[in-house]
């Protein structure tokens, strides 16, 4: 909030984390500190988004917003991470970054044509949903 921060320095930082495989940072638009980054984040190997606990996702969590605001700046911290197993991508592999941050700001969305699995934008809705209500 009231700084200009690049979303792909972001990942950039995210990913380097030893537990990380990819990420992707979306702005999320918080009613009192204006748009502020949300990671969405997809760990490696032994780590499934789905049996980790909440104590190894605040760890977790907690490691990666101490690395951004290490590597990036004292200013900057991410306004939540929220873990999955799988991305929502096109058929050609990028990410699908506009559509994963009009469903977390509750914005209309257009199915994508070139989606490679619409089950992906099932679970950033519920992880969005989710947050927002914590």
């Amino acid at each position: 909030a009231g700084h200009r921060i690049s979303t792909g320095r972001l990942e950039e930082v995210i990913n380097e984390h030893d537990s990380v495989v990819e990420s992707a940072v979306v702005g999320y638009d918080h009613e009192i500190r204006g748009e502020c980054p949300l990671a969405f984040v997809i760990l490696k190997g032994s780590y499934n988004a789905d049996t980790l606990t909440d104590a190894q996702k605040d760890q977790l969590a907690k490691e990666i917003n101490l690395k951004v605001r290490t590597d990036v700046g004292a200013f900057c911290r991410l306004e939540g991470v929220l873990f999955l197993n799988k991305l929502p991508k096109t058929r050609s592999g990028k990410i699908l970054r506009g559509t994963i941050r009009k469903i977390t700001n509750g914005k209309p969305w257009n199915f994508p044509a070139t989606i490679d699995d619409a089950t992906t934008l099932d679970i950033i809705q519920k992880l969005s949903d989710d947050f927002k209500h914590n």
